[in-house]
């Protein structure tokens, strides 16, 4: 047998190999007996550790603490543990209890044992920041087995894709994966699971409610501590709304490059048009009307109209394309159109719900009446065998989310809605349907510049135009326009063709010969003294050696060399009161905006009529508003 010191030994051998720390102490806390992990723990030898108190050790405080275990342990004479960082040691400590019951019944000494779980600790926190992260994560982060199982769902997963975590782990991931998608997604996941990489890319994937939206996924894969891959981590970024920007930009960045081309187009257009006005209106004051020659002369003016008309379009497509705006109430606009468009086509009945209280906008009324006829003609287009229309207006307030996109201010607008109950449109027609020259008509029933003229005249008055449609409901298109503060003030119409005359002395300046041929002619007609000049330099030569005997200078705005906002200029600076009319083939633009903003009285598009021109005259040496309406 073997000898009790044999055993001592050997038990005493076994107790220090023990890499937990243990000790015993005494009813008055004192250590009596310590292992070396002990010794280890607190980094002292076991010499200087017998005798001392354990919470002095440990803690390095001088009482007993009140998380201490032992009196719990005397009254329920059990096993006690707890767990706790120890800041002295710099440790997380699992401290456990084991009662010593002496022959009376008591409480005689107490075992410790203490596991450093400080490593076991940090891993668990580190654990529990990436839950958090997962929990907390923006992106959807799903996990699955190689077989495409999901077996974890995270809040952000929810919220994309509709379902709750109870609903998804468990099942596959063809819960989400249109079914043209899904042989790609399964060959990214053998790959993965045969050792390949990360894979990201962009594709569409499907809602609980069934709806498509883009997402930006990541597939890479999970493996064991020892490298086998058992499974695939899929982390989706729903993109639908960046697309819809991306979407939004390139759609708007084509309709200015085809704006600047469209509206360089009309300009040059219509200084051709103002030759063959201004000579077809000359011949017409000098021809008998009983002249078989004088009819023709009327188709040729007719016929300049259409053009005109066309090249309105082009304008209000172009890039910051307008006329005079002045303060307006759009109910006024609709009524008016309205009751001219329902007179021509009595098959569609039209259905109004206008704010009474409509708030006022500062828009070109006769770019607005445009936009409203082109969307009563694609209604009526849109319903052949009849149908009705609703036109609604009502004022919003749109907050900075949704102007954002669009590049406007948030605040107060007018909502203007035109609803047909027509054929409606698919997807892939209505992403077109404000491109130029793009038409559903048959060949030559259209010219495809519509809808794409009231979206650039919708845009060029800092407002919105959005379309809801479906094929065989109908369509609904909503305008949102920017209000002003401005009062309304009505001008003084004349009904009447006659040609307003006066006997001042007018400046012509413009850079086209058979322009300035044709309006001299017709100023001199009219009786005004006319003094003209090819160009921005030969115009200022001629202002500054007669300035104070001329009235009014008719100015065109594009000119090479010195352009018409610098001859202005020049000519304000040496007489603050000039009268300038600006003239251009193109449309009100930022440009002539800006001068009139420096001063200048009027503006006329051409081509324009001699009657218009005479009235636009008077209107700024007379000072009063004047509008020839023809009968």
């Amino acid at each position: 047998m073997r000898s009790i010191q044999e055993a001592k030994e050997e038990w005493e051998a076994t107790f220090d190999a023990i890499e937990d720390a243990i000790f015993l102490i005494d009813e008055t806390f004192t250590i009596q007996r310590a292992n070396k992990g002990l010794a280890k723990l607190v980094g002292k030898n076991l010499t200087d550790i017998i005798g001392q108190k354990c919470y002095k050790l440990l803690h390095d405080i001088d009482h007993v603490p009140k998380f201490c275990l032992r009196p719990l342990l005397v009254k329920t004479f059990s096993y006690q543990s707890n767990e706790l960082w120890e800041p002295h040691l710099n440790r997380y400590l699992q401290i456990n209890c084991y009662p010593i019951i002496g022959a009376k019944k008591e409480v005689r000494e107490v075992i410790h044992v203490i596991r450093d779980i400080t490593e076991r600790q940090k891993t668990l926190q580190e654990l529990e920041y990436l839950a958090s992260v997962v929990r907390h994560s923006q992106d959807a982060i799903i996990s699955t087995d190689l077989n495409c199982q999901i077996t974890s769902w995270n809040k952000a997963a929810e919220r994309i894709f509709g379902y709750d975590g109870k609903e998804a782990v468990g099942n596959y991931m063809d819960i989400i994966i249109p079914e043209e998608q899904r042989k790609k997604c399964q060959l990214f996941v053998e790959e993965i699971g045969e050792g390949g990489g990360i894979e990201n890319y962009e594709t569409t994937r499907k809602t609980k409610d069934g709806k498509s939206i883009d997402v930006d996924l990541t597939l890479s894969p999970i493996k064991e501590s020892e490298g086998d891959i058992i499974g695939v981590s899929f982390i989706a970024r729903d993109v639908t709304y960046q697309k819809q920007l991306e979407a939004k930009l390139i759609q708007a960045q084509k309709m200015e490059s085809i704006g600047t081309l469209a509206g360089g187009i009309a300009h040059d257009f219509n200084n051709l048009l103002m030759g063959i006005q201004g000579y077809a209106s000359l011949m017409l004051l000098k021809t008998d009307p009983l002249h078989p020659h004088y009819e023709m002369l009327r188709k040729i003016e007719e016929q300049v109209q259409s053009a005109s008309d066309l090249t309105k379009q082009l304008l209000g497509f172009a890039r910051g394309g307008r006329y005079e705006t002045k303060p307006t109430n759009f109910n006024e606009l609709i009524h008016r159109s309205s009751e001219m468009f329902g007179r021509t086509k009595k098959e569609i009945v039209i259905h109004s719900k206008l704010e009474k209280d409509l708030w006022t906008v500062e828009v070109d009324q006769g770019q607005m009446e445009q936009v409203l006829l082109n969307l009563y003609v694609n209604a009526w287009h849109a319903m052949p065998g009849g149908g009705n229309l609703y036109l609604e207006t009502s004022n919003v307030t749109l907050n900075e989310s949704y102007v954002k996109p669009y590049d406007l201010e948030a605040g107060n607008y007018i909502k203007i809605s035109v609803t047909d109950t027509g054929i409606g449109m698919d997807k892939k027609t209505k992403q077109r349907i404000f491109d130029p020259f793009f038409t559903t008509k048959e060949m030559g029933r259209g010219t495809g510049l519509g809808l794409a003229s009231v979206y650039g005249i919708i845009t060029n008055h800092k407002g919105i135009i959005t379309v809801y449609s479906e094929k065989d409901y109908g369509t609904k298109f909503n305008i949102y326009l920017p209000v002003c503060e401005k009062a309304i003030t009505p001008p003084t119409r004349i009904v009447s063709d006659k040609i307003l005359k006066g006997a001042e002395t007018i400046l012509l300046v413009d850079d086209e010969e058979q322009v300035i041929d044709t309006t001299k002619q017709m100023l001199e007609y009219m009786g005004y003294m006319v003094l003209s000049a090819r160009g921005g330099k030969e115009a200022l030569v001629l202002y500054q050696d007669n300035r104070d005997r001329i009235d009014l200078v008719i100015l065109d705005l594009i000119m090479p060399g010195t352009n018409g906002g610098e001859v202005y200029n020049q000519m304000k600076a040496l007489n603050p009161d000039v009268r300038v009319i600006l003239s251009s083939g193109y449309s009100l633009n930022d440009e002539a905006s800006e001068v009139f903003k420096r001063g200048a009285n009027a503006f006329i598009q051409k081509p324009f009529s001699i009657v218009e021109l005479s009235y636009k005259i008077r209107e700024v040496i007379d000072g009063i508003s004047l509008s020839p309406m023809h009968m």
